[in-house]
């Protein structure tokens, strides 16, 4: 049984960052540390408004198994909506529900306080296998593949199918402008070069104008470096299908079940501090506004929770037979970017008297000091816990079934990742508005 080490506790680590004026990556890399003898970020004046809010993740031995973790948690009337909701009908209906019941069986979990927070975990009774279809079990393959259509609302498939496509970015670019032009407008420093120039890492490809290094550099394959390759263009398409490249993306604790070979080990996953901090240093050395406005894209990408953490589970990469496939949930990160944009810059109207969240952003002082790299792995850390705790609430709301609008959701739910939300666009903007501050 895998010893589970989750480091989850929201409050005592946003506390811990206003208290001692340190950078934490708070899920996983614990206190950042500068290199080259550099100072750390200022967090002295920062202070989230719910510091109390507690989250719920999957913890370590649930995400070691197997990258769909929902289909050991969903209670029976989340499961029911969903494949009601999907494609699967008839004898497929009643044999992927069975599977999923036979799963939880195998593989009970326990919820575990941490903190205030919760854990879920393999309970010590449970199968420690990976979860994936018996190669040339078709009849095991099909229930499998239902199952996992009933969360994703599509068929799995070859990764092949994903690579070298148009993937659409995680929000519309104007809305990168947006809050790049929010954040200037707010330091009096409004610069049309920076707001403009601000989504244009959108159309960069995979290693940001030759700025950072290869995805595969970060991955540990142990005594599987056999398949080093295919996984890597694997896990690239991956995380390509959500970000519109891995540059976009960083997880401070990540776990990549690929079934037969085991789980690929990580300190972290994706190169937004690299390209964050290889920009923004370019722009303060030969005074480049439009490099200002690429650094502040990858600040922005992290702050949304989703480019932060649960890559693996959102694209639902698997293994079948000797290939690798995706089912991407596009509807929950879709629905996900939807309530952002409608909470934007209104009250939502689902909480009342809350803040929209680009007041959020705005109103909570800026960093004296920024050390870009740390600080956005720090906002990682944040982000990552809270992308555990929406994509908890998401999948395992039976209120709306497969058809994900994001208005339907129970109230608890909406509550719940406004919140999340909330915490982590005000460190963003705590952190972008100390980077404009220093530049200008």
């Amino acid at each position: 049984m895998f010893e589970d080490t989750s480091k989850v506790s929201r409050r005592s680590a946003l506390k811990q960052i206003s208290a001692v004026g340190i950078g934490v990556g708070v899920f996983g890399t614990g206190t950042a540390t500068a290199d080259d003898g550099e100072k750390q970020t200022d967090y002295s004046g920062f202070t989230v408004p719910y510091p109390d809010k507690t989250v719920t993740v999957f913890g370590e031995s649930m995400r070691r198994v197997t990258n769909h973790p929902e289909l050991l948690t969903a209670p029976e009337e989340t499961l029911v909506a969903r494949l009601e909701a999907s494609d699967v009908t008839g004898r497929r209906f009643t044999e992927a529900k069975r599977y999923v019941t036979e799963l939880q069986k195998q593989y009970p979990t326990r919820r575990v306080p941490k903190d205030g927070d919760t854990v879920i975990q393999l309970a010590p009774e449970a199968v420690s296998d990976q979860i994936y279809p018996e190669r040339g079990n078709e009849a095991e393959s099909r229930r499998f593949k239902d199952a996992v259509m009933a969360f994703s609302g599509t068929e799995p498939q070859p990764v092949s199918e994903y690579q070298n496509t148009d993937i659409g970015t995680q929000w519309t670019q104007d809305h990168h402008k947006e809050i790049t032009k929010g954040l200037l407008r707010k330091e009096n420093e409004y610069n049309w070069e920076v707001h403009y120039s601000s989504d244009d890492p959108d159309n960069f490809g995979d290693q940001a104008k030759d700025e950072v290094g290869d995805l595969c550099d970060q991955l540990d394959f142990g005594y599987f470096s056999g398949v080093e390759d295919v996984a890597c263009d694997a896990i690239k398409s991956a995380l390509d299908v959500f970000a519109s490249n891995y540059t976009q993306y960083h997880d401070t604790d990540p776990y990549i079940s690929l079934g037969p070979f085991g789980t690929v080990g990580a300190s972290e996953l994706g190169l937004a501090p690299e390209a964050g901090a290889a920009f923004y240093a370019d722009a303060d050395l030969n005074n480049d506004d439009e490099k200002l406005g690429w650094s502040l894209h990858y600040v922005q990408d992290v702050g949304q929770p989703l480019h932060a953490g649960m890559g693996m589970e959102q694209a639902g990469l698997d293994f079948y037979g000797w290939d690798f496939s995706l089912s991407p949930k596009n509807w929950l990160h879709r629905e996900f970017e939807q309530l952002v944009s409608n909470n934007w810059e209104s009250d939502p109207e689902f909480m009342g008297n809350s803040d929209p969240l680009k007041d959020v952003m705005l109103n909570n002082g800026k960093a004296s000091y920024v050390w870009v790299k740390g600080a956005i792995e720090d906002l990682a850390g944040t982000s990552g816990t809270y992308a555990n705790d929406i994509y908890y609430e998401i999948v395992n709301d039976s209120s709306t079934g497969s058809e994900v609008n994001w208005s339907n959701w129970d109230s608890n739910t909406k509550e719940n990742v406004y919140k999340d939300l909330a915490n982590c666009y005000s460190q963003m903007g705590y952190i972008a508005r100390g980077m404009i501050d220093g530049y200008f």
